[in-house]
């Protein structure tokens, strides 16, 4: 559920190829990870355009009789349906997925996918502790193609992004929160989903060394997320203020820092990332991480 940095720059690559494509009104309809080829020095190319089709417009529609290789195919397609350049962002999901779960399939073994894809029957229960991946790919396997993202939206979902841009959101958005009252709607509408991040109680998911530490300084609310992200910027800020052996049960800026956190609290980012889409696009703070 959650690729190494060198898998990372791969799916970056096969995204951008497949976006250049889609850029040039074209769609390839034979996304699979045959058609991926790796360069000597790990840059991943799209193979195969045999299929490819150039359209009339970015959001032109075609139809045609089925193409594309069995398993990999968009429902739409299966289904003999009107089809357009999202039936490559389908591929596209089914083709990550396989990365990340070590070759396996959203829709099933070999001899079923086919079925599944028509009738939209997938299972994605291996990426139920990877919540970007989770909610990236279930998006991209959409039965309804309209429902699925343009890559161009895909490219600024978080599963893309790197630790320290992770951790940069979060400290934003902690300092987004913490200029409003406690009764501010923005403030009362995110704490709402505090049952999702950690049930009832965040400090119980941490070692004693470090609640300690936080003891030191303040009184933190442990039903609060604010207060979550209250500590992981704070503690961010004064790294290099704290103790030799907090930092070293932290572990080091930014990845170990980071997964320190996500470790215990596997939907904080994703959660964090929803609600700023759906409430905060607007602010030109989000913007390098929601728009550009």
């Amino acid at each position: 559920g959650v690729p190494t940095l060198e898998g990372l720059k791969i799916l970056r690559g096969i995204m951008s190829g497949l976006e250049h494509v889609h850029e040039l009104h074209m769609v390839h309809r034979d996304i699979k990870p045959s058609n991926i080829l790796l360069s000597q020095g790990g840059v991943a190319k799209i193979a195969d355009m045999g299929l490819g089709r150039r359209l009339e417009g970015k959001d032109a529609s075609f139809e045609t009789l089925t193409v594309g290789s069995s398993g990999w195919q968009a429902p739409e397609v299966l289904n003999c349906q009107s089809m357009s350049q999202k039936i490559d962002v389908f591929s596209l999901g089914c083709l990550i997925y396989f990365c990340v779960t070590n070759g396996e399939h959203p829709f099933g073994s070999r001899f079923e996918r086919d079925v599944n894809i028509a009738s939209g029957n997938y299972d994605v229960d291996l990426l139920l502790d990877a919540p970007e991946a989770f909610d990236l790919i279930t998006q991209m396997i959409e039965h309804d193609p309209s429902r699925r993202p343009a890559l161009s939206d895909i490219r600024h979902h978080p599963f893309f992004w790197d630790d320290e841009k992770r951790l940069s959101f979060l400290q934003d958005f902690s300092d987004r929160l913490e200029v409003e009252s406690a009764q501010h709607w923005l403030v009362v509408a995110f704490e709402k989903r505090a049952s999702a991040i950690f049930g009832q109680d965040w400090l119980r998911e941490l070692p004693e060394a470090f609640l300690n530490e936080l003891r030191n300084f303040r009184k933190y609310k442990s039903f609060a997320v604010r207060d979550l992200l209250r500590v992981i910027r704070n503690k961010r800020h004064h790294y290099r203020d704290l103790p030799a052996e907090v930092q070293e049960i932290l572990g080091p800026l930014p990845s170990g820092y980071l997964r320190f956190f996500t470790r215990r609290y596997p939907s904080l980012l994703m959660e964090c990332y929803l609600f700023a889409v759906y409430n905060l696009s607007g602010e030109d703070i989000f913007r390098r991480y929601l728009l550009d």
